[in-house]
C-alpha cells in the first residue's frame, strides 16, 4: 500500500488525489444574492449534510485571487443562500454557471435561468430544480489554505420539492435524477449509474460579461 505525506506531495497532485477519491460528491446548485440584488448561481462538490433537527447544510466555496467568491460574499453580507440539488436535466446549466464570472455578472440572467420567490428567505430560487433548501447562514467558517475555503453552514428554513417527489419520507431517485461530481469532468449520473464527462467553460477574461 502508497502511503503519502500530504505535505510531501504538489498541491494539484493533492487535489486530484482527494476529488477522485472521495466520490461521488453531491452538488450544490446555489443562489445567492449580493447586497445590490444581483442574483448568482454556482454549484459546488464541497457540499453535504451537517444534521436533521435543526437541519443543516454545509456548502464549502474556496476562495478565487485571493478574494472570496460571489456565493461566500452574498452570503455574508445577507445571512442567506439557497441550496438546490442538481438533476439530470440541469447539469449543462449547472456547469456553464461554474466559470468565473465577473461578481456584477447575474450567471441567472446569463444564462436564462427562470426564478421563484422563496419563502422565507430573500434570495429566489431556481424553478427548474427538483428540490430547494431555502438556508439562513448560522455561521461561516474562514479555512485558511491555498486557496483559502470559505465553509458556509447553513440551517434549512424552508424546503421545497417537486410534487412527483413526494407521499413519502423517501425519495424514488429514479424520479429524483440526482447528478454528483467525481474528478477531473467527470460526473455521476446517480439512477443510472451512467458517467459523463463535461469540462469547465472556458472564459474570455476581456469580455465584458466574462462570456465564453
Amino acid at each position: 500500500m502508497a502511503e503519502i505525506n500530504p505535505q510531501e506531495i504538489p498541491p494539484r497532485t493533492l487535489y486530484r488525489l482527494m476529488v477522485s477519491l472521495v466520490v461521488p460528491r453531491p452538488v450544490a446548485f446555489t443562489t445567492s444574492m449580493s447586497a445590490e440584488g444581483v442574483v448568482n448561481a454556482a454549484p459546488f462538490s464541497y457540499f453535504t449534510m451537517a444534521g436533521h433537527r435543526p437541519p443543516r447544510l454545509v456548502v464549502c466555496v474556496h476562495d478565487r485571487a485571493g478574494q472570496p467568491k460571489d456565493t461566500a460574499r452574498n452570503a455574508a453580507e445577507t445571512g442567506e443562500f439557497v441550496v438546490h440539488i442538481l438533476d439530470e436535466d440541469q447539469v449543462e446549466t449547472a456547469n456553464a454557471s461554474s466559470g468565473d464570472y465577473p461578481a456584477q455578472v447575474s450567471e441567472v440572467e446569463l444564462l436564462g435561468m427562470p426564478l421563484l420567490p422563496s419563502q422565507i428567505v430573500k434570495v429566489p430560487r431556481l424553478a427548474f430544480s427538483p428540490a430547494a433548501f431555502e438556508c439562513k447562514l448560522e455561521q461561516l467558517v474562514r479555512l485558511e489554505g491555498s486557496p483559502a475555503t470559505n465553509m458556509l453552514i447553513g440551517q434549512v428554513v424552508w424546503l421545497h420539492l417537486r410534487d412527483d417527489l413526494t407521499g413519502s419520507d423517501r425519495v424514488d431517485l429514479e424520479k429524483l435524477r440526482p447528478v454528483g461530481r467525481l474528478g477531473g469532468d467527470d460526473f455521476l449520473l446517480a439512477a443510472t449509474g451512467q458517467v459523463i464527462t463535461m469540462p469547465r467553460p472556458i472564459l474570455d477574461p476581456n469580455s465584458g460579461n466574462g462570456a465564453r
